[in-house]
């Protein structure tokens, strides 16, 4: 059978089919089918993965769209190449709204054009008579060269009108075809379409065990045969015959840098590097530089990035000419030494040993890739100027997609069906912190598959939830990524307008290269802008200015902070891992920080060890041959960085770098019979070199090892050099060091309260929020750090401003009642104010807050009369006197409580520190040792909240909130032993508990006794 489906929905047109690629490509092995259409809704998103997937099975993939507008649905497919520049047009025109009749037609040359008869508005016509069809479609179809009217029939109940159409088409010369649409492959898959649609719409579906048929499945050859004629079904065929688009032709071209007059991209590249040259210092007579100068420079040229490079060093160099702090490298660009003349990176390669040919070389062609880091809140400016120096349409950013993942599967199908959130939590904790999708959970994770296997509930559940799994939700925007072109980008790709009218590709990066697209990566690195921060307040304290690109890093007390383990805030050494690390190793230098960051992964972890005891003397050095000692002598003989793989390929086997370069790409993927190749050519290039076989072989076998999980010491001396400098302004400026560090992170982040801990232990004074001092961001006070005023929840941003703009206007305030006074015109609601007394705020302006808590309604009931108004019938009573205050007893646990409430954590004391003897003679310890392994802990919290709920048998347990002041976790609290200890579990109880982490489920604990802190053990 002749038979090509040319009407297929995919995932692409979001939540409204049942098919990613995987599925539509198993259909498409199960079918044989010859070539295939793919047509989504207005857009053109899915093509690049259509073509991978196409190619991969040598089927002919065809290129389509439905398009949409004046109330019909028109599905295009491209016969050509002008055909699919006419798709990128026509998507990108209805995208913004621009569609019409005309334009349609005039782009619709090199398009087959079929109109599906399973429309609304064509049924409307056909019933007003015959003639009102034939009429309306007079308009157009005679203009459009390849014009089909498609049978739409998927079931036995679409003949009926698809005969009309026949007899129709028959009468006034139209050409039919076989058109059914496709969503899924067997009609059970119609409950997919009833489940993403009730996501899309935000609406429940009843839960039942009948099956759900649809009619939009894969038709078997014989239900093809009962719908269509043979003429209609090879019809498809033809159609298919005439199409041929190549999806990755070349269509964009590198943008060309605006030179000055008399200046060619490749003189003017060199000036520019010769002059950077110059910048850093070098002698002109200094042979090394200059041969290496000379290398990149030639090889730039003859791969033609001249351009290229002119191009980032002058957004580079904008940033740092309007203070956007720019990092001093990433990736293997940080190994050229154009880079650094042109002061794109701060790494010298000759000091650091980087090699040119680890970035570019001629061997491998491939785009080059400068990935630049920018303070994160000022990356905008940067993609802005690129906008308006080159052409906003020839600048765009770069789309993605967001697949529904497993546990995002399970948990919308819970939502779609209502199931209780504990039940989904149940088997979602399970998963953990993997990326296994369900299939491979249940496979590999025994707790998944025996939850699965022992309650219908969950397979039916995990059963649902596989059939949306993978399927596109939404797009996105690349975080980092954005593309230039020479000409207007949507001359070559499907663009669309953001809701911020930027223009965005409708392909994913990994479609763009191979059309000719340059990606540009302009990354945002909070880091960056922690360090900006630290520069301001060093300003305002102390009148220094700071600069990133002169900022030390290796003075020798930044390594004896990092080797105390004083780590948080310092950029890819706050991990609990890298820290164990750093403890084994005892960095004294930058190159140890170097190769801590290389090797702190997974594979080359298990070298950690190893380097940490040749370094500290406790193991001796040993190289497989001496030829290898120069190349390891750094890191002691063990190969930690891709670099290190091609040198020893130069010198071992005689390859050039660029060869070498190949080879460390080739070895990584571990082809078979790529391997037996690669391994005859390195150990006769070691033999030819006078080496012995038996060493040569041991070498080749080290790299193998190794070449899997090898990384880049040009990206590693990047990032040791930004760690190594927030190491610097930790050690000389650790007040401001931190107020940045806290006010980048959460309040409710655990990396916050590791942040505070250390802040202690280093005995810097943490004060509260206050309204006379506080500002919207943590800030030095007289050497303490102090919190915002933004830090109090419930807070609004609008009141924190009015507070400082009052401040800043009328003076301190002296008392509550002045401060009631002032900020009355402002509209603070009672919370509020409630809000600012339990977080400490007015602590300066009170004798305590329970007492300000009893008085605040009188005082806002006098400033409701005294206050000035707009009002005409405002009383005039300045000389009446405010009310008496009363004065109460403070409450400290009431005090703690609220404040814990309002700060989400308790600043001012802690009611455990009351209990401080007991803690320590019942040998109790602090919540967050539960995160530290899976045994159990005895620990000690204060109840914050109790939740009771049922298990599916009917009986009571429940989930207790508990805090120390630092952490807050949920104990869950099983049947038995909560019908044994609900008496106590009381909000502001303080209990001593034996839990552990429930290796099932990280994120939960279980407790197995609880008791009052006071009660004997």
């Amino acid at each position: 059978m002749n038979f090509v489906p040319l009407h297929i929905k995919t995932g692409y047109t979001f939540l409204s089919s049942a098919l990613n690629m995987e599925r539509l490509f198993k259909i498409v092995d199960k079918t044989k089918v010859k070539a295939l259409a793919i047509t989504d809704s207005n857009s053109l998103y899915g093509l690049g993965e259509f073509a991978k997937f196409a190619s991969s099975r040598g089927v002919k993939p065809l290129f389509g769209m439905d398009l949409s507008f004046e109330e019909l649905t028109f599905t295009l497919i491209a016969k050509n190449e002008q055909g699919y520049l006419a798709l990128l047009d026509l998507s990108y025109l209805v995208n913004t709204s621009e569609i019409d009749l005309n334009n349609f037609i005039s782009l619709s040359e090199h398009l087959v054009v079929i109109l599906g008869s399973h429309q609304e508005k064509l049924l409307d016509l056909y019933n007003e008579g015959e003639s009102k069809l034939a009429k309306f479609l007079a308009k157009f179809t005679p203009k459009l060269p390849s014009f089909y009217l498609g049978l739409e029939i998927n079931a036995f109940s679409d003949i009926f009108f698809a005969n009309q159409i026949r007899d129709f088409a028959s009468k006034y010369a139209y050409e039919t075809l076989a058109f059914p649409l496709l969503k899924y492959e067997l009609p059970e898959d119609e409950i997919v379409i009833q489940i993403t649609d009730a996501i899309k719409h935000s609406y429940t579906l009843e839960r039942t065990d009948q099956k759900v048929n649809g009619k939009y499945y894969v038709l078997t050859n014989q239900e093809l045969e009962n719908f269509y004629s043979e003429t209609e079904i090879n019809k498809t065929g033809e159609i298919a015959d005439l199409c041929n688009v190549n999806f990755n032709q070349v269509r964009g071209s590198l943008l060309k840098f605006p030179l000055p007059e008399g200046e060619t991209s490749t003189s003017y590249l060199k000036k520019q590097a010769y002059e950077g040259l110059k910048y850093r210092g070098i002698d002109l007579s200094n042979k090394d530089y200059i041969e290496r100068l000379e290398y990149e420079l030639k090889m730039i040229n003859a791969l033609g990035f001249n351009d290229y490079f002119l191009i980032v060093q002058d957004y580079v160099l904008f940033a740092k000419n309007s203070g956007i702090l720019v990092g001093p490298g990433r990736g293997s660009a940080a190994g050229s030494l154009v880079c650094y003349c042109l002061q794109i990176t701060e790494i010298d390669p000759l000091v650091e040993g980087l090699l040119f040919e680890r970035f570019l070389n001629p061997e491998r062609q491939t785009m080059p890739d400068i990935d630049i880091d920018f303070a994160d809140y000022r990356r905008d400016e940067v993609v802005n100027y690129l906008k308006e120096k080159y052409g906003e349409n020839r600048v765009a950013h770069i789309t993605t997609f967001q697949t529904i993942g497993a546990k995002q599967s399970l948990r919308d199908i819970g939502r779609v069906y209502n199931y209780a959130t504990a039940d989904i939590d149940r088997i979602s904790n399970t998963l953990g912190n993997s990326n296994y999708s369900l299939h491979d959970a249940y496979r590999y994770l025994p707790s998944f598959r025996k939850l699965v296997d022992d309650d219908p509930f969950y397979l039916r559940l995990v059963t649902l939830a596989s059939k949306i799994e993978g399927l596109p939700r939404q797009s996105g925007l690349h975080a980092a990524g954005v593309i230039l072109n020479e000409t207007p980008i949507k001359e070559g790709l499907p663009v669309k307008l953001d809701d911020n009218k930027n223009l965005v590709t409708q392909y994913e990066m990994h479609y763009l290269e191979d059309q000719g697209y340059l990606k540009m990566d302009i990354l945002g690195l909070t880091n960056l802008t922690v360090i900006e921060q630290i520069f301001n307040d060093v300003k305002k304290n102390y009148g220094i200015t700071l600069d990133l690109d002169t900022l030390p890093y290796e003075e020798p007390k930044i390594y004896e902070l990092i080797a105390k383990g004083q780590t948080m805030g310092l950029f890819q050494l706050e991990s609990s891992g890298m820290n164990q690390a750093i403890k084994q190793v005892k960095p004294t230098n930058y190159d140890d920080i170097v190769a801590i960051i290389a090797l702190f992964r997974p594979g080359p972890m298990k070298n950690i060890a190893t380097y940490a005891k040749r370094k500290n003397g406790l193991e001796p050095i040993s190289y497989i041959s001496p030829d290898l000692e120069p190349i390891l002598e750094s890191t002691y003989g063990i190969i930690v960085y891709q670099e290190q793989i091609m040198q020893i390929c130069q010198v071992f086997a005689g390859m050039n770098l660029a060869e070498a370069d190949l080879f460390r790409r080739a070895i990584s993927k571990k082809d078979a019979n790529l391997l037996r190749e690669l391994k005859e050519d390195f150990i006769s290039g070691a033999i030819k070199l006078n080496h012995d076989e038996k060493i040569a072989n041991k070498v080749f076998d080290a790299i193998f090892e190794f070449a899997d999980y090898g990384f880049n010491k040009a990206h590693a001396a990047g990032y040791a050099r930004l760690t190594c400098q927030m190491g610097y302004l930790k050690l000389h400026y650790p007040a401001e060091f931190y107020a940045a560090i806290l006010g980048s992170t959460s309040v409710s982040s655990p990396k916050f309260h590791k942040y505070l801990r250390e802040i202690r232990q280093r005995k810097i004074t943490l004060l509260g929020p206050n309204v006379n001092i506080s500002s919207k961001y943590f800030q030095v006070h007289e050497k303490a750090l102090i919190f915002p005023l933004s830090s109090i929840k419930g807070l609004p941003q609008l009141q924190v401003e009015a507070i400082i703009k009052e401040r800043q206007s009328g003076g301190k305030f002296s008392d509550l009642t002045d401060f009631i006074m002032r900020m009355y015109e402002y509209n603070f609601t009672l919370l509020q104010y409630e809000r600012l007394i339990d977080s400490g705020a007015l602590d300066e302006l009170v004798s305590n807050r329970e007492s300000a808590r009893v008085n605040l309604a009188r005082l806002l009931r006098y400033a409701s009369i005294v206050a000035p108004s707009d009002n005409a019938l405002q009383l005039q009573l300045d000389n009446t006197p405010p009310p008496r205050l009363s004065e109460i007893k403070t409450d400290l646990v009431k005090d703690l409580t609220k404040e814990y409430d309002a700060l989400g954590m308790m600043l001012s004391g802690n009611m455990l520190s009351l209990k401080k003897d007991i803690i320590v003679q019942q040998k109790l310890r602090p919540l967050r040792v539960l995160d530290n392994d899976y045994y159990y802990h005895n620990v000690v919290g204060i109840i914050r909240a109790v939740k009771v709920i049922r298990t599916r048998k009917g009986d009571q347990m429940a989930f207790v909130s508990v805090t120390d002041g630092e952490k807050e976790l949920d104990l869950t609290v099983f049947p038995q032993l909560y019908q044994d200890v609900l008496q106590i579990l009381t909000v502001n109880n303080i209990i001593a508990v034996r839990a552990r982490r429930d290796n099932r489920r990280p994120n939960n604990y279980i407790a197995e006794t609880i008791r009052l802190l006071e009660d004997e053990r």
